[in-house]
C-alpha cells in the first residue's frame, strides 16, 4: 500500500526526513565532522564581488549549501535576534520592513507572516545557525548562485522596490570591466572571428553566442587587458545560440543577472560590447518581447554590429536580461537577445567539459594551397554601423552635429572606400558655427574616429569622406554655387560638399 502525502505535507515531510538523516544540534554529520577536520576545501562566500569572511564557514551537507544566516542577513542590513528558549531566529531589514522567522530543527519559516517550506530545517553548528542556501533568495530577494568546481557561494543582492533607474553611461560605467572580447583562431593560429562575452562569477564563467565560435580551434578571451584561454564549457544550447565557457580565473569582476527576464514593451535597454574589433562600447534604445519559432525573444533598437555577437543586454536598473545573437536583415536598428531566463534553465555547476567537444574544428588547407582568413565587411553594413556610431558629433552636453545619412561605397576610380555624411541646413548652421566657434578640435576627434573605424575594417584601403550639405531653400541661397542649387517645383534644393577628411599615402588629412 503507498502513502499519499498532498502538496504542503509532503514538503514538510521530507524535510523531516533529511532532517533525521542529517542529524539534530546532538550530533553532527558525517560533512561537518570531515569539514572541522579539514578534509574538505572550505566554502567561500562573495556578494556583489566581495568575498564575505565568517566565524563559521558555510558547509555541504548530503548535496545541500548551508550558510551562516547572521553573516548573510546582516550584510544584507538585516538586524538578527536570537531567542534562547525558543530557539528561534528572527531578522528584520528596515529598508523595506522585511521581516524573516525560523527556527532551530524546524522545516516551517515565515516572511512577513506567510508560512514557508524549508526544504532542509535551520541547524546549529558551533553555536551558529546555518540555513540552506535557497532560503537566502526566498527571504530578502537576492540571487544565490552555487559554483560547485570553485566551491563558491556567490550572492548578489536585489534593490529594494522603488530603485532608480541609471543613465546609460552608468551602467556602461558599472559593467564595462565584466565585458569581454572573444577571438577564435584556426588549427595554424590565424585569426577567423571575434565577438563580445561576458562574466557571471568570480572565477570566470563566460557568456556568449555559439555562432561566435563555430569552425574555431582555439578560442582566447580578453579579459580587462588579460589573455585568458578557454579552457572548457560548461553548457550549451546550439538552438538558442548560447554557451558557457570556462577561463579558470580569480576573482574577476562579474555582471548581475535579472531574477527572470521582465522586459515586457518599450522599456530601455543598454548594450555594452566591442563592434567591429573596436573598444569596449555602449548603445542604447528600447527593448520588446517577440514570440519567434517557440521562444519568447527580445527585440532591441540599440544598435549593434559584427563583433557585438554575445554582447550583455542591460535593462535601465544595470541588470542583464539578455544576450545579443543575432541582428534582422532587413530591419533598420532591429537586434535579436536570448532571454535571461533561458540561460537560467543551462546546467553550469560542476566541472567544465572540455573544449575540443564543443568545438567543430576547421580544416586546414592542403599543404600549398593555404588560404589566407581575413575580415571583410560589405559597404552596405559598413554604412549601417558609421549611422549607428558615427552620426552625431558632441560639441556640448547639450549641442550635438547630426547627420541625417550616412553610407560608403568603393571609390569609382581608385576602389577605396568612399563615405558621404549628409546635414540638413539646421545641422550645417551648426558645424559652421562649431568651425568659427572654436570647437575644430572636436570635429577633428569625430573624423579620427571614423579614420579609425575604416583602418581597422579595410586594412588595405584608404579613405576619401565627405560633409555634404542636401536640403531645402524657400529662397534663393546666394551663399552657395549655382552649379550646387537645382531649382525644384517647391523649393531650391542645394547638395554642397562642406568639408572633407581622406587619407593621402598613408597619411590622414582634413579639409574644413
Amino acid at each position: 500500500m503507498s502513502l499519499q502525502i498532498p502538496g504542503k505535507l509532503k514538503s514538510v515531510f521530507l524535510c523531516l526526513i533529511i532532517a533525521l538523516a542529517l542529524g539534530t544540534v546532538w550530533g553532527l554529520p558525517p560533512s561537518f565532522a570531515q569539514a572541522a577536520k579539514g578534509e574538505l576545501p572550505s566554502i567561500a562566500v562573495i556578494i556583489d564581488g566581495e568575498e564575505i569572511e565568517f566565524d563559521v564557514s558555510p558547509q555541504l551537507i548530503e548535496g545541500r549549501t548551508m550558510v551562516p544566516l547572521r553573516g548573510v542577513f546582516e550584510y544584507l542590513g538585516a538586524v538578527v535576534s536570537w531567542e534562547q528558549e525558543t530557539l528561534t531566529v528572527k531578522a528584520f531589514r528596515e529598508e523595506d520592513g522585511r521581516t524573516v522567522t525560523l527556527t532551530i530543527n524546524s522545516c516551517l519559516a515565515s516572511i512577513d507572516g506567510k508560512e514557508v517550506t524549508l526544504d532542509v530545517p535551520a541547524m546549529l553548528y558551533q553555536n551558529r545557525t546555518l540555513i540552506p542556501l535557497r532560503f537566502v533568495t526566498e527571504a530578502f530577494g537576492a540571487t544565490v548562485l552555487w559554483d560547485g568546481g570553485a566551491r563558491q557561494v556567490i550572492v548578489k543582492t536585489q534593490p529594494p522596490a522603488g530603485e532608480e533607474k541609471l543613465t546609460a553611461s552608468e551602467i556602461f560605467q558599472r559593467n564595462k570591466d565584466a565585458v569581454v572580447q572573444i577571438f577564435t583562431f584556426d588549427a595554424r593560429g590565424k585569426e577567423l572571428s571575434s565577438g563580445t562575452g561576458f562574466n557571471i562569477s568570480p572565477r570566470g564563467t563566460i557568456v556568449t553566442s555559439y555562432h561566435v565560435l563555430e569552425k574555431a580551434a582555439a578560442v582566447q578571451v580578453f579579459f580587462d587587458d588579460k589573455n585568458y584561454p578557454v579552457k572548457g564549457y560548461f553548457a550549451l544550447d546550439k538552438e538558442l545560440d548560447l554557451v558557457v565557457l570556462d577561463i579558470d580565473g580569480e576573482v574577476l569582476p562579474f555582471v548581475q543577472l535579472e531574477d527572470s527576464t521582465k522586459i515586457a514593451g518599450g522599456e530601455d535597454a543598454v548594450v555594452i560590447g566591442y563592434p567591429l574589433r573596436q573598444k569596449i562600447s555602449f548603445s542604447e534604445g528600447r527593448a520588446v518581447r517577440l514570440q519567434l519559432e517557440g521562444v519568447n525573444y527580445i527585440v532591441t533598437t540599440a544598435p549593434v554590429a559584427p563583433g557585438s555577437s554575445g554582447s550583455p543586454l542591460f535593462n535601465a536598473f544595470g541588470r542583464v536580461e539578455g544576450i545579443i545573437v543575432a541582428s534582422f536583415t532587413d530591419g533598420q536598428n532591429y537586434n535579436l537577445a536570448v532571454p535571461i531566463d533561458y540561460l537560467k534553465q543551462l546546467n553550469i555547476t560542476g566541472e567544465p567539459l572540455p573544449l575540443e567537444q564543443l568545438l567543430e574544428v576547421l580544416p586546414l588547407p592542403e599543404e600549398g594551397k593555404e588560404e589566407e582568413v581575413t575580415f571583410t565587411l560589405p559597404f552596405y553594413v559598413f554604412s549601417d554601423y558609421l549611422q549607428k556610431y558615427h552620426s552625431q558629433i558632441m560639441l556640448d552636453s547639450r549641442n550635438q552635429i547630426q547627420f541625417f545619412h550616412v553610407y560608403a561605397e568603393e571609390g569609382k576610380d581608385t576602389g577605396n572606400v568612399l563615405v558621404i555624411f549628409l546635414l540638413d541646413k539646421d545641422n550645417y548652421k551648426k558645424w559652421l558655427t562649431a568651425l568659427n566657434g572654436g570647437q575644430k578640435k572636436k570635429i577633428e576627434q569625430w573624423a579620427l574616429g571614423v579614420f579609425q573605424a575604416t583602418e581597422v575594417i579595410y586594412p588595405d584601403r584608404e579613405l576619401t569622406a565627405g560633409i555634404m550639405l542636401q536640403d531645402c531653400f524657400v529662397s534663393y541661397p546666394h551663399q552657395f554655387p549655382a552649379s550646387s542649387i537645382e531649382i525644384r517645383d517647391d523649393c531650391y534644393y542645394v547638395k554642397h560638399y562642406v568639408g572633407y577628411f581622406y587619407h593621402l599615402e598613408g597619411q590622414r588629412h582634413y579639409r574644413w
